[in-house]
């Protein structure tokens, strides 16, 4: 990959919540948590957790990066059940955005003016359009802006609006113009157009000359004969529907069949020279196609909640301008706004957490609020704003928006997942120092680490911020909420080999002012290890755009695996109705240490839970990660993410 060139990611894995047409969008649900089970995959040897959860993404991905040279390839074509892409992003202070190679989902010609229709994105997209962003193949769009150009994304959330009523290609196809192969410049060159579907009552065929630019003087006339033969073919009947002459000015010849409504055959025939001059390239050809249906054909509901994205304009390689359709290049584009959603944000430390905005955002918890809406109810276009809406608890985002804002953790990519939006969620979920886990038939997405009122994570005494502590000091252990219940604690310590040093190899994109990517590559260790330590990689290409997250990410990792030492589990009589500890919560175990010399002596430790999980005659089984403190109750591991002494490459 050169360095001024693009890289470009495609999206090509099944996401089950949207169907292209000529379906209806099915709705998916969330699964739901029986019982009173509140889980989550277990936060202890998270480094070896996550990387785990890296490879399941590596054999789901759907961006790859593209060597410049695969730019120049056809064109990809949507097909009825496909999946649409949900570009998520927005480019902030030149940073973020992402590149697509968009499907086709149809094309139009109409007195040879092209409209193209591509599949943008789930929802309401929001982007900003320009020239330099957009590659037909190898060709920067700009280098073809003589031709003019138009831009559009447009969206209906209402199923009863067609979105692209406007252009030359409908919604439900009675009326639809179309290229097709060019006739050769020379006699007994012939196209055969079958037309589509059962319903043809009028067939147009529109023809002119091309000449290569420059071209000038005195342009040979063709004679064009247009024949219908039965759905036999040659073998069968033959009508001759009429003969016309192409212009030596380069105007548009027509000549049309009524027809009943039917499936026919053309031939459509270059007879030979009328008026000689300089002979042109070839015979650009064009159909107007006009159907009766006997019921409604209407397209429009398969539309609901899509973005689409229309360039009316000739996007042929103009070498080859008068080439058929199929000769037609990828259209590639980097995208610096994506999706819109109602955005959580705090403007000031401490202020209402559910102040928001709507428009393209770069922040995970936005993208779990929009998909828990998605998935929770039909959504409607620009009805977002309801807060039980979501299948995710929206001041649980407000919070981790704060959070990943303070510290440039970022997404922008296009959503893949071949299973669902919950399980892919809380599979990407570490990558954004966040777990996720299910309450009370909702959501929740909270950071792994404790935080203070101004999102910045809390390296001071954390004693205030426990939710609860249990101990075994109570004498009548199996009546006491918080106490551990006699022969119930099981402390386990993590494997030797996990806690060996090693270094962090995080892949991300690289992006320069214009948003052209390169490969990146950020190396974290502790600075007292050995730099020939092993490393462990983690691609994060998929949504990653800067070294700040990267970086922040790679110290988690190493400061978890260096001082988080065991993982415990015991049962206790905890009053769930009083007491809400969840995954993920700060709690602390006091243990009664007893030795035959009488001097006796309690340890106390930190722990962030795990899971919780309801047994019966109110029984509760917890398990939990040891969080470990400084004789000041400040967090070992958020000290040493922040002012540890690390070695950083990049």
């Amino acid at each position: 990959m050169t360095s001024n060139q693009p890289t470009v990611r495609t999206p090509t894995v099944k996401l089950p919540t949207v169907k292209l047409p000529t379906v209806k969008l099915p709705t998916v649900k969330l699964p739901t948590y029986g019982g009173s089970v509140r889980s989550t995959t277990p936060p202890g040897n998270r480094a070896t957790q996550v990387n785990s959860g890296q490879t399941r993404l590596e054999n789901i991905v759907s961006l790859d990066y593209s060597p410049y040279e695969s730019l120049d390839k056809a064109q990809s074509w949507a097909s009825a059940g496909d999946t649409m892409p949900v570009v998520f992003c927005d480019r902030v202070n030149n940073a973020g955005g992402v590149w697509v190679s968009f499907p086709l989902l149809d094309a139009g010609s109409k007195n040879f003016d092209r409209t193209f229709i591509y599949a943008f994105s789930q929802g309401e997209a929001w982007a900003t359009l320009s020239y330099s962003n957009f590659f037909v193949g190898k060709t920067r769009l700009s280098a073809l802006a003589s031709s003019g150009f138009t831009f559009n994304v447009v969206y209906s959330g209402d199923s009863a609006v067609c979105p692209i009523s406007s252009y030359d290609i409908t919604c439900d196809h009675t009326n639809f113009f179309t290229a097709i192969e060019s006739l050769g410049n020379s006699s007994g060159s012939k196209v055969i157009y079958n037309t589509v579907g059962n319903y043809a009552t009028s067939v147009t065929f529109r023809a002119k000359p091309f000449h290569v630019p420059g071209a000038s003087g005195t342009f040979s006339t063709y004679g064009v004969t247009v024949k219908r033969m039965s759905l036999d073919g040659i073998g069968g009947t033959v009508t001759t529907v009429g003969s016309f002459t192409t212009s030596s000015t380069g105007a548009i010849s027509t000549i049309t069949d009524t027809v009943t409504a039917g499936a026919y055959i053309y031939s459509i025939e270059n007879t030979g020279v009328v008026g000689a001059g300089t002979v042109p390239e070839a015979i650009l050809l064009e159909v107007q196609q006009n159907n009766t249906f006997p019921t409604s054909h209407d397209r429009t509901s398969s539309y609901y909640d899509l973005s689409l994205l229309v360039i009316e304009g000739n996007l042929y390689d103009p070498s080859r301008s008068y080439s058929s359709p199929s000769d037609l290049k990828q259209l590639h584009a980097f995208v610096e706004d994506g999706l819109r959603v109602w955005k959580f944000r705090e403007p000031t430390p401490g202020g209402s957490p559910l102040t928001k905005t709507f428009g393209a955002s770069d922040k995970f918890i936005d993208l779990l609020l929009w998909g828990g809406r998605n998935i929770s109810s039909e959504p409607q276009a620009n009805d977002y704003d309801s807060d039980g809406d979501s299948a995710f608890i929206a001041y649980d985002a407000a919070i981790g928006a704060g959070f990943h804002n303070t510290y440039n953790i970022r997404y922008n990519g296009v959503l893949p997942t071949t299973t669902n939006f919950s399980s892919w969620a809380q599979q990407i979920a570490p990558y954004f120092l966040c777990g996720i886990f299910v309450e009370l038939g909702l959501h929740r997405a909270v950071p792994l680490l404790p935080l203070n009122t101004d999102y910045t994570i809390n390296t001071g005494d954390l004693s205030s911020s426990v939710n609860e502590s249990f101990n075994d000091t109570e004498t009548r252990e199996d009546r006491f909420a918080n106490a551990l219940i006699a022969g119930s604690y099981l402390k386990t310590y993590i494997d030797s080999e996990q806690r060996k040093p090693f270094q962090v190899l995080v892949s991300w994109r690289g992006q320069d002012e214009y948003g052209v990517e390169t490969s990146k590559t950020t190396k974290v260790r502790y600075s007292d290890y050995d730099e020939d330590a092993p490393e462990e990689s983690f691609d994060m290409t998929e949504f990653c755009t800067n070294a700040d997250h990267a970086t922040i990410f790679a110290k988690y990792l190493l400061a978890t695996r260096r001082y988080s030492t065991h993982v415990v589990k015991f049962r206790t009589p905890r009053n769930l109705q009083t007491n809400f500890t969840a995954p993920y919560d700060l709690i602390t175990v006091t243990l009664n240490r007893v030795n035959s010399e009488g001097d006796n002596t309690t340890e106390s430790d930190y722990y962030l839970v795990s899971s919780v999980t309801a047994g019966e005659d109110g029984i509760y089984e917890i398990e939990a990660e040891h969080f470990p403190v400084d004789g000041s109750n400040a967090s070992i591991i958020s000290n040493s993410i922040i002012s540890g002494s690390f070695t950083i490459e990049t």
